[in-house]
Order: structure tokens, then C-alpha cells, then sequence
């Protein structure tokens, strides 16, 4: 199968528990994209571990990712509890969604 760059990045996109303290960029586009929408991510290693995106979380800017990649953030757990620290509760529960989606 031929993949374009656009099926690449959808691909990548959709990947989930990929590797260990693996941080999906789905889960990095869900925060900081302008739209929400709710589609699938299969576990590439267990194809029938596919499950639904919840991204209903917009507007985390690439910075304020950036500034949580501490030392003392080593996975993906204490990178979203991180960011959760800077959310009011409503943000907290969609990037909890969506992190939930991914891991």
C-alpha cells in the first residue's frame, strides 16, 4: 500500500501504546489542535485493540507543552498530571479523556 505523507501523519496520529513512555502525537495534536472530533486509534501490536479518540480538549499551546518536559516528567502519566495542574477541573476531565483514549 502507498501512503502519502497525509496518510502517514493520519496513521502516526492514530497509534496508540506504541512504546513504553511513549508519548503518541495524537495526543499532543488532540491538545493543541483547533477542532475536536472523535475518531479511532488501534494498538499496532494488538489489532483488535482499537478503541475510540475522545479529543474534545483545543487551544494547549506548544509551549505550554514544552515547559512541562521537565527532568522530573519521565512518562507519559506525570506529563499529563503535569499539564492537569494548570487546567481548571473541565479542562482537567477532557485531557483526562483523552489521554485515556491513548493509554
Amino acid at each position: 500500500m502507498h501512503y502519502s505523507a497525509h496518510n502517514k501523519t493520519n496513521y502516526i496520529e492514530r497509534l496508540r501504546n506504541q512504546n513504553t513512555n511513549h508519548i503518541p502525537s495524537g495526543f499532543y495534536n488532540g491538545l493543541s489542535d483547533t477542532h475536536m472530533d472523535n475518531v479511532r486509534a488501534c494498538d499496532d501490536e494488538a489489532p483488535f485493540g482499537c478503541g475510540a479518540i475522545n479529543d474534545q480538549i483545543s487551544g494547549v499551546s506548544i509551549h505550554q507543552m514544552y515547559q512541562l518536559l521537565t527532568p522530573n516528567v519521565a512518562s507519559p502519566l506525570a506529563f499529563k498530571n503535569k499539564l492537569n495542574e494548570s487546567m481548571n477541573s473541565t479542562q482537567q476531565t477532557l485531557i483526562n479523556n483523552l489521554y485515556n483514549s491513548y493509554f
